[in-house]
């Protein structure tokens, strides 16, 4: 009180010294929170979907399987974002949420297009999680710039969309559309990056 005083009226006094960081924290959470207000705490609705992520994500052990049954197929529109929050990339990139739920959807009808039992959107949910997991945990993260780990989380998310469930030589012996569109050359890679 007395430092508060002789700070008011400007004299020049030392702040008081607390022994340690620990006591310092606990000494402004116990402020923060006799000071806060009952209605500005708001409870936050969140899905289980979200809570699995915001537990598990930087597990290699996650369930992808399960967090696909919890999005009702949809793992993308949660997961992208949450990837993304936990580099700064959204904020870093000024993203607009609205838009990459959308794209994100987009995505997942992608993957779902053909049907596909393995090349689908629980793939390429797990391809995000593993590379965000190989980013965050082998000191990759720190070689690499913002726009580079954008685009590396970015390529992980698309990188088999509308697979088709055959590989480049059935296209290219079938002479199908997409080997025909992609002149023979890296048929299904090529349309994974264009769509």
């Amino acid at each position: 009180k007395q430092w508060y005083q002789r700070r008011v009226r400007g004299s020049a006094v030392e702040p008081p010294k607390f022994r340690s960081i620990v006591q310092a924290v606990r000494a402004s959470m116990y402020v923060d929170k006799i000071t806060r207000k009952p209605s500005q705490i708001t409870p936050v609705d969140v899905s289980p979907a979200q809570l699995m992520l915001q537990s598990e994500l930087n597990n290699w052990d996650i369930d992808v399987f399960k967090y696909d049954a919890l999005t009702l197929n949809k793992p993308f529109r949660q997961l992208f974002p949450e990837v993304l929050n936990r580099y700064g990339l959204i904020k870093q990139f000024k993203i607009n949420l609205h838009h990459l739920e959308n794209f994100c959807g987009l995505v997942e009808q992608g993957y779902n297009l053909h049907g596909n039992p393995y090349h689908n959107a629980i793939h390429g949910a797990d391809v995000l999680i593993t590379t965000h997991n190989l980013i965050s945990t082998t000191g990759f993260l720190s070689w690499m710039s913002e726009i580079e780990i954008l685009a590396l989380l970015f390529s992980a998310m698309i990188h088999d969309v509308e697979h088709t469930g055959t590989n480049n030589y059935f296209h290219i012996c079938t002479s199908s559309p997409l080997s025909i569109l992609y002149n023979d050359r890296s048929v299904l890679e090529n349309h994974h990056i264009s769509t």
